[in-house]
């Protein structure tokens, strides 16, 4: 009897392990909250103790800056028993001034950037759980750039782009699986090794499911390897800039 053979879509499976994943993720930068980010032993007053009175004035210039309702959460930052949040604020001021001194013009898109890292000082759990919430959309998007590439590298194996699509898909699954591993790893003791084991077992994957689905000999599949990890790492760069960002004006 003929039987066709029973699969899980590449989208599918692409989606339960992204999903997974960033389920995983968010669970474990959720219990941040229960953190505090503060520097131990230290105290505002001793943060204003060795602040300037040129880190007064930047300060000031920043709150010039910003809409009203967020230089008065600045200045409820400022105020509060929090060191980290205060270096935080002083240092936007600082970089702030830098721009001012050097005779850039500060525009409205700039103001609003630097009233939204108010916001993300305030509550960076916030921040984190919508980054967390952003991230598959970008990682998504970059799913086809990066078959885009494959295409270009493996020009001459002439392979239609969906084909690439879908290895894409797969090498994308399969770290967000490893990546989940390595998460849910206890640590202490053996298991503290196998985590860079899961790291060096995917690029060792990533490396042989090159040469199995293009073909290629040892040498040219390690040219390109070396090629496509370097210039992913160039547009994973991007992604995460822009999804901070985005996160960024949703507060």
């Amino acid at each position: 009897h003929n039987r066709r053979a029973s699969h899980v879509s590449p989208v599918r499976l692409y989606l339960f392990a992204s999903i997974l994943f960033f389920f995983t993720l968010s669970q474990v930068t959720g219990s941040a909250a229960d953190v505090d980010i503060s520097v131990d032993d230290i105290s505002v007053e001793g943060v204003e103790a060795v602040a300037t009175a040129e880190d007064d004035a930047n300060v000031e210039q920043l709150l010039l800056i910003l809409e009203p309702s967020q230089a008065t959460k600045a200045r409820r930052l400022l105020e509060r028993d929090d060191v980290a949040r205060n270096w935080a604020l002083r240092g936007l001021a600082a970089a702030v001034q830098e721009r001012i001194d050097a005779g850039a013009e500060i525009g409205d898109a700039e103001r609003f950037l630097y009233g939204q890292f108010i916001e993300v000082i305030d509550d960076p759990q916030d921040f984190l759980d919508r980054t967390v919430e952003n991230a598959p959309i970008s990682m998504f998007v970059l799913l086809p750039l990066y078959a885009l590439l494959l295409k270009l590298v493996y020009v001459r194996q002439h392979k239609y782009y969906v084909e690439h699509l879908v290895y894409a898909l797969h090498l994308h699954t399969f770290n967000f699986l490893v990546l989940t591993v390595q998460i849910l790893l206890p640590e202490g003791g053996l298991w503290d090794n196998a985590a860079p084991a899961l790291f060096i077992g995917f690029f060792v994957y990533y490396f042989m499911s090159l040469r199995r689905f293009y073909e290629q000999g040892f040498g040219i599949t390690l040219v390109k390897f070396g090629f496509l990890c370097f210039v992913y790492s160039l547009m994973l760069f991007p992604s995460i800039l822009a999804t901070f960002l985005i996160t960024a004006t949703q507060l």
